[in-house]
């Protein structure tokens, strides 16, 4: 059964979907997760341990060898703000998938928005009713919940087998001649 497993990571509450594709025709079921994390003294050593719980409670569902994993691309744009411990984070769980061999695919925010709503541009609050609009079977509680479980169907569709439909304003468009850069595990 193919099993993908979108993450939105975040230092305060990374969003974790897994969708398990049934063997026969378009029925999926996923669970889906919120893994929270506080805030301390801002020393490198507590940003470790922050970053290894993160990327422990993540490994848990790694460690169920997914067909693929979809992990927003950093936003490179973006100072500020921790900007560097974000970075440690996607870098730490990229390298949790490479160390268990598990294919990832790392669609850009513009291209997880578009995804949604059909624009690559667009707010946090209307794509999350995009999202729980189009998967009204999915717990869907939260924004980090919504990009997780739409980065989930990213990956879906990229491996042929989508659980949902799109309109083709939709689609992600071809960047270097792939439909979505992928890494290889």
């Amino acid at each position: 059964m193919p099993r993908v497993i979108g993450l939105d990571t975040s230092l305060t509450g990374t969003g974790m979907v897994r969708v398990d594709r049934k063997p026969t025709g378009n029925t999926w079921v996923s669970t889906s997760r919120l893994i929270k994390s506080k805030s301390g003294d801002g020393s490198h050593l507590f940003t470790s341990r922050r970053i290894k719980a993160i990327v422990d409670e993540i490994s848990t569902e790694l460690d169920l060898l997914p067909t693929l994993v979809v992990i927003e691309a950093p936003a490179f744009s973006r100072v500020g703000g921790h900007n560097h411990d974000r970075s440690w984070l996607w870098g730490k769980v990229f390298d949790a998938c490479v160390d268990r061999g598990i294919p990832i695919i790392a669609p850009t925010t513009n291209q997880r928005m578009q995804y949604a709503t059909g624009k690559g541009q667009a707010d946090k609050d209307v794509v999350l009713a995009a999202t729980i609009r189009r998967y009204p079977s999915a717990e869907v509680t939260n924004n980090n919940i919504a990009d997780a479980l739409l980065l989930a169907a990213i990956g879906c569709r990229f491996l042929g087998l989508p659980i949902d439909d799109v309109p083709p304003t939709h689609y992600i468009a071809k960047k270097g001649g792939n439909w979505i850069e992928k890494f290889a595990a």
